[in-house]
């Protein structure tokens, strides 16, 4: 017989989640029996010791509607908690009528459809008075017009969709010009419409609430204070603020209006003015619920109390300001803050040295870290752990970085002492880069204006032939007046190699795709960089960057062909066999 768990139970699905460990954490701690489910075997989730249970859940949203069904008549839970947008897909498949719909503390079905649809959202909001940046939707299998913001964030109306029964994960970006535009539409559009809206600078600002039935019992709010990545996203680290009645006010009014029930943060931009924006509704736990619970807002604890019927009690006083962190995150955001263009002001920066010193913070009591707990020390343990692990990773990828292109340069000495001892071009030059769709294609069809004498091609790695250079690059290369509308992407062979006198990569990974393919081929091999005087070793690849710095990249690619050419220039004998 099926054992059968006591009727007060809770099941926290997506077990990978931040907030799937932090409901497990509050609960656990307060004696209630937590099952937590995940679809890898190596979930975060799985390392607190107040998970009773650990549980494989099913990937496909499909499949996790059986699944739910079948386990809740075996076990009778009381509260069932999503904690990701994925797992929402499944309850969408449920549908109100069935009792997972209750159990699951969600609102009207309606509701949360329309807080899972940007375009939806923004057009509730504008009609009953909250602030929106200016919007327009651009309709999925529609040609899309021109842009009219610039710089603009193009938003998929819906941040998860299911593809050929794979669940996919997409996240608003922005765009800075046409170019760039037109690329992330083509990517987006075929899975989902797009809301494009005008960029608002400023610091995000959610406001968290608890409802039942339509009535808000509790709320909380805070101010992200480091975003990953820096153009705008998850924080990492984050503050208590005090809950300004306007911006309460205006959450309120949202969820009021869809007649809540559960769980939703409603995310804003305030800018440096002190205006804000809303951005959208997350109707579910979110990844900075640490800071609420430890503040003094438990929401989890809140939703079990509804849940069971009981009164949640009067909206709990909470530390202000209060602060936490995720650390893998921000140990991540910190490199990144370090590296950045702090003059650029579509990134979300901040000194360095300040923001070193409020790792000092945990020891005036004024911050934790997410789910660090004395009684469930396993999964700070595994944070700290994952962090070092990554950082000696890094240090070692740096290390074997340095070695290749102490290895590159060396190459490149003797390299061009050949060929300056041939006195020629070898009769087959060989170009590559990883798609052959950008970098190679444009140094092959400049090489054969530079060198007439010589075969010149190109070739990748990409497991697809026949592709075509993206748009925005064929327009570059046209302004330099070189042709690419009729290029099409081939894979490198062994036949190709063998026959290459000279090969030019564009960079290290190249050149190490290269030696594992076809190790003999590595003497004849140099990066294309290495021509040229101060010329960075790599050149970048411009497949997702702008115009204008896709014209500067291929004017490097230019560059180092001409490179050679100048090693080659006097006059000698017929060019080399190759």
């Amino acid at each position: 017989m099926a054992q059968r768990y006591n009727a007060k139970s809770v099941l926290v699905l997506d077990g990978h989640s931040r907030a799937a460990v932090e409901v497990v954490q509050s609960l656990g701690a307060k004696g209630v029996k937590v099952d937590i489910a995940a679809e890898q075997p190596d979930a975060v989730g799985f390392l607190s010791k107040y998970a009773r249970r650990h549980i494989r859940q099913p990937a496909s949203a499909s499949e996790l509607v059986t699944w739910l069904d079948e386990l809740q008549r075996r076990i009778h839970y009381s509260l069932i908690v999503p904690t990701t947008e994925g797992s929402l897909q499944a309850f969408r498949l449920i549908g109100e009528a069935n009792p997972l719909w209750r159990i699951a503390l969600l609102p009207p079905q309606k509701s949360l459809e329309i807080a899972l649809n940007k375009q939806s959202t923004w057009m509730l909001a504008n009609s009953i008075g909250v602030p929106v940046p200016e919007s327009r939707l651009i309709e999925r299998g529609v040609v899309p017009p021109r842009g009219t913001w610039f710089p603009s964030v193009l938003k998929p109306v819906h941040s998860v969709v299911t593809i050929d029964e794979r669940t996919m994960r997409l996240e608003p970006v922005i765009v800075r010009d046409e170019a760039e535009r037109a690329r992330q539409l083509a990517r987006l559009l075929p899975a989902t419409s797009v809301q494009e809206q005008q960029y608002i600078g400023g610091r995000g600002v959610g406001v968290e609430c608890l409802y039942a039935r339509g009535r808000m019992v509790w709320h909380f709010v805070h101010e992200r204070i480091h975003e990953l990545p820096l153009t705008g996203g998850g924080s990492t680290y984050r503050k208590s603020v005090p809950p300004e009645a306007t911006i309460v006010l205006a959450a309120r009014r949202l969820l009021d209006a869809l007649k809540w029930h559960g769980v939703a943060m409603v995310e804003f931009k305030r800018t440096a003015d002190g205006d804000f924006h809303l951005m959208e509704i997350n109707p579910r736990l979110w990844g900075s619920l640490a800071l609420a619970i430890d503040a003094g807002v438990d929401f989890p604890w809140g939703m079990w109390l509804i849940a069971n019927r009981h009164p949640a009690g009067p909206q709990p006083l909470y530390r202000i300001p209060y602060y936490t962190r995720y650390l893998p995150g921000d140990v991540d955001w910190m490199k990144d803050n370090f590296r950045a263009d702090h003059a650029d002001r579509l990134l979300m920066t901040r000194p360095t040295g300040e923001a070193v010193l409020e790792y000092l913070r945990p020891l005036v009591g004024r911050e934790s870290w997410d789910h660090f707990r004395w009684s469930d020390i396993g999964i700070c343990a595994a944070q700290i752990k994952q962090v070092t692990m990554s950082n000696l990773r890094n240090a070692i990828r740096l290390i074997r970085r340095r070695r290749l292109v102490l290895r590159l340069k060396r190459q490149h000495t003797r390299l061009k002492r050949t060929l300056v001892r041939a006195g020629s071009m070898p009769r087959n030059i060989l170009f590559i880069c990883y798609g052959n769709i950008c970098r190679s294609p444009f140094a092959e069809v400049y090489a054969a204006t530079k060198f007439p004498d010589v075969r010149v091609h190109s070739a990748g790695f990409h497991e697809h032939d026949g592709r075509s250079s993206p748009a925005h690059l064929v327009s570059a290369a046209a302004e330099l007046g070189m042709d690419l509308i009729d290029h099409r992407s081939q894979r490198i062979n062994a036949s190709m190699v063998e026959e290459a006198g000279l090969i030019l990569v564009m960079d290290l990974e190249n050149f190490e795709a290269l030696a594992r393919a076809f190790p003999a081929a590595v003497a004849k091999t140099a990066c294309l960089g290495s021509f040229v005087e101060g010329m960075p070793l790599e050149i970048e690849d411009p497949y997702l960057l702008s115009s204008e710095r896709t014209i500067e990249i291929l004017v490097q690619i230019m560059a180092g062909v001409d490179g050679i050419f100048k090693l080659m220039e006097r006059k000698s004998d017929p060019p080399l066999e190759g």
